[in-house]
């Protein structure tokens, strides 16, 4: 369901695992660099596992952005149509 209350009906493979979870990390300490974002998008996260990978044929769910102040070194805040936020952040950064 997108934030908007539209539900969007995918299909998808399931299989058992796609990748097991990382450990957890506390992005608070990146909530400088993206100041124009909620701070809700920086609280350490429950560790889990990914339960689905979307591929071409749904391009049009997919993060947009990060670019210009959305982006610091490999680091991206990119705008989503689900979750409460409506924001993901994604990639690595040396803090």
């Amino acid at each position: 369901m997108e934030r908007n209350g539209i539900a969007r009906k995918i299909w998808g493979y399931g299989i058992y695992t796609i990748i097991e979870p990382d450990d957890q990390i506390d992005p608070s300490s990146l909530r400088k660099l993206f100041p124009h974002v909620p701070s809700e998008l920086f609280v350490k996260l429950e560790k889990r596992r990914i339960d689905l990978l979307m591929g071409p044929k749904f391009n049009g769910l997919f993060l947009v952005g990060g670019s210009r102040r959305d982006c610091c070194e490999n680091l991206k805040v990119m705008k989503t149509k689900f979750g409460s936020m409506g924001w993901s952040l994604g990639g690595l950064h040396r803090s």
